[in-house]
């Protein structure tokens, strides 16, 4: 018999998705694919709007239309709440819980150009440590300059940046991030005009406005006269002058980088982001190939979970990197090498090791992945991934970590993906397009509960929330199971993949939370709520 004959045998008087629910304990709104769910809160929207971002947009909207929806909230809740707003942003960037540091920036720019004097003050003081890169204070001010223009605001808060740091630390900055979105360090410091704390301050920033010939190298931090020397050295000085000084591969000429001598010397002092983003070039050079130094090397750093921790690797980065490498060719199909399969491994252990320790609740979990056409949209802030591939993989953070649950995915049927705790990630990733993809119903792994007789403590739902197919609402659903399974505090985690703003869980329900996808403390969090301490 069929899923839909036995759900016949259900008793289930409701109201369908694509109607309101008049049980609904707040005001549904219509989602994009026309169900009715609930609206989640600004602050919560900020959540998912820096840890996710809107790149790509979703199966439904585009990235412009996702991204104004997403400004909308953002500037009221910046009216509102201005310190809330910035106090979050330096959260979850300190913290390293989000792919893309590009949406806390973004969202400070908005703090300085819609905020009151207070909240732009605020901005001000946390500035550094939110942009902590010369990378990053250029998009700020590219940011800033599009929604404000210069002013004195903008003004004080990048002097303030560049006085923030020591010469040594500028001088590095300066020459490793010249330029970026069409702005350099030249300009901003010739537009902020910073009044420096020390001499040694003064040379560096002489160095950078005026250039090598209009100050003495040799009172500047030697890594400036090491730079300058590289730009003229054969390959024998460079690999002497990388050695020394910890040049990195942004510092040398770009003609030295085919080299297999100068990656094996740049590799042990190599930055945890330039390793990742270098892996494919060191091993079609032939510098990373099965039982190589560099491969023993790599493999022990990808295992550091100190090391993982420090740098801030985000688990997409990771996934992201792990699915291209493994690929063999890189995504505009120029660049190709063999992979080394120990790499690809110690990748995916990074994967694990990037999230937030998680200690098992010893709860029964069902961890739903929606396999539904909308998941095919790409996730936002990493296109060679799809919506549903990445809730999947994550779903298999906290599969792994307890002994009774159990994954299975859905759209507006059950449909088990023959997920085991033991397959690897990129066999999880090949299971999830093991089915055919249709529309999407919420409610299907709490009905598949009742007419199965399961019992479940906590349904965790990876979504998109566009659900819109089944004709009783998803909340509904999960009170018909606490009455059918007598489990009355049944719980419902929603973990959102997307930056919109629906949810499905009922948010005056204590035992419903709304999470957001790969938030590095999302898999603690679910094990925290199933155990019923938050």
């Amino acid at each position: 018999m069929s899923f839909s004959a036995l759900l016949k045998n259900v008793d289930l008087s409701a109201t369908p998705q694509t109607q309101p629910s008049p049980n609904a304990p707040t005001l549904q709104v219509r989602n994009n694919a026309g169900g009715f769910v609930f609206q989640i809160t600004p602050e919560k929207q900020l959540d998912r709007f820096l840890i996710l971002g809107t790149t790509g947009g979703t199966y439904y909207q585009t990235s412009k239309d996702l991204t104004r929806e997403n400004v909308l909230s953002l500037k009221d809740l910046i009216h509102d709440r201005g310190a809330y707003v910035v106090q979050r942003v330096v959260e979850i960037s300190t913290e390293g819980r989000a792919r893309n540091n590009d949406y806390a920036l973004f969202v400070l720019a908005m703090c300085m150009t819609h905020g009151d004097t207070f909240t732009k003050a605020h901005v001000n003081s946390v500035l550094p440590y939110v942009a902590r890169t010369g990378t990053h204070i250029m998009h700020f001010v590219a940011f800033a300059n599009d929604m404000r223009g210069w002013g004195s605001c903008l003004k004080k808060s990048v002097a303030r940046w560049y006085n923030s740091k020591s010469p040594a630390d500028l001088a590095f900055q300066a020459i490793k991030y010249q330029s970026r979105d069409k702005w350099s360090q030249r300009d901003l410091l010739r537009l902020s005009h910073p009044k420096p704390t020390s001499v040694e301050q003064e040379l560096v920033y002489k160095y950078i406005v005026k250039g090598a010939d209009e100050v003495d190298l040799n009172l500047l931090p030697t890594i400036v006269s090491a730079y300058e020397s590289a730009k003229t050295a054969d390959t024998i000085e460079l690999i002497q002058l990388i050695t020394d000084f910890r040049l990195s591969h942004e510092m040398i000429p770009t003609e030295s980088r085919s080299h297999p001598a100068v990656w094996r010397a740049l590799l042990p002092n190599m930055g945890a982001t330039a390793l990742i983003r270098n892996l494919n070039k060191m091993t079609a050079v032939g510098v990373i190939v099965p039982l190589s130094e560099a491969s023993q090397f790599v493999c022990g750093r990808l295992r550091d979970e100190e090391w993982i921790k420090k740098a801030r690797l985000h688990p997409l980065q990771l996934l992201t990197a792990m699915k291209i490498y493994a690929s063999g060719q890189g995504d505009k199909g120029i660049l190709r090498w063999n992979p080394d399969q120990n790499v690809v491994a110690a990748l995916e252990d990074a994967f694990y090791i990037s999230f937030k320790s998680t200690e098992p609740s010893g709860k029964r979990r069902f961890m739903a992945i929606d396999v539904s056409a909308s998941m095919n949209a790409p996730l936002s802030g990493a296109p060679a991934l799809t919506c549903r591939e990445a809730a999947a993989v994550m779903a298999m953070i906290s599969l792994r970590s307890e002994s009774n649950s159990v994954i299975y995915g859905f759209d507006h049927t059950f449909r088990d993906l023959g997920i085991t705790r033991n397959d690897s990630l990129a066999m999880v990733i090949a299971k999830t397009y093991s089915t055919r993809f249709s529309a999407t119903d919420c409610a299907v792994p709490m009905l598949h509960a009742i007419v199965d007789g399961l019992l479940v403590d906590q349904f965790e739902i990876y979504t998109d929330n566009e659900t819109f197919y089944g004709r009783v609402h998803p909340f509904e659903a999960l009170k018909a199971y606490r009455i059918s399974s007598g489990i009355a505090n049944a719980k419902l985690a929603v973990v959102s993949m997307t930056a919109n703003e629906f949810s499905i869980a009922n948010p005056t329900d204590e035992n419903m939370i709304d999470l957001v996808g790969f938030d590095t403390h999302t898999p603690a969090v679910l094990s925290e709520f199933a155990s019923g301490n938050l």
